[in-house]
């Protein structure tokens, strides 16, 4: 602290000197670096003080012959199955059962009655199984997120496809500003 005292007090006695600005504004950082470790050591001082008092608590609990629980540590300990989740694997052991011959029938209904849409029939019955089966994963936040990301890197691709020159000049335009903002910036600054 001493350091930083003194380090403050030569600054206060350069900034009354117009030629020692240059001196002035590395002091200024100097300070302020020391200042930000000097306050980042505080931080770490108190957190190991947590620490030890914990520590010390602990230990004298072991001394008295507290014991912590065996299954402190787990995180996520196995419980048992609920009702509800013993319906839902029931309910999911009869899809697994019938889903393969529903799809079947489904794929020869969707040959039969929509032939001139065979493409986009198919595809929305494999949408929909996968959808089905994460449901029963429970990863339906996933599969939405993943065919979310999917679609937004097809549209990227396509509006970069479809506007190539508009896209580079839009680019050309944004840069051109940071480089203007940037060299203002510069110039005010003196």
């Amino acid at each position: 602290k001493a350091s930083l005292i003194d380090r403050s007090i030569e600054a206060r006695a350069m900034q009354a000197h117009s030629h020692l600005k240059n001196r002035y504004v590395d002091h200024q950082a100097q300070i302020e670096a020391i200042s930000k470790d000097l306050n980042e050591i505080q931080v770490q001082t108190a957190s190991n003080q947590q620490l030890l008092e914990a520590l010390d608590l602990h230990v004298q609990g072991l001394e008295a012959g507290e014991r912590p629980s065996p299954r402190a540590h787990l995180r996520r300990p196995r419980l048992p199955a609920s009702d509800v989740e013993l319906r839902l694997g029931r309910l999911a052991e009869t899809w697994a059962a019938i889903s393969i011959g529903l799809a079947v029938v489904a794929v020869v209904a969707v040959m039969l009655f929509a032939q001139e849409h065979l493409r986009e029939g198919l595809a929305a019955l494999a949408g929909t199984l996968i959808a089905i089966e994460a449901g029963f994963r429970r990863r339906l936040k996933q599969l939405i997120a993943g065919v979310t990301i999917a679609l937004a890197v097809a549209a990227a691709i396509v509006i970069l496809y479809e506007f190539p020159w508009e896209i580079l000049l839009l680019l050309v335009l944004l840069i051109s500003g940071h480089l203007l903002v940037n060299n203002l910036r510069e110039l005010w600054r003196r």
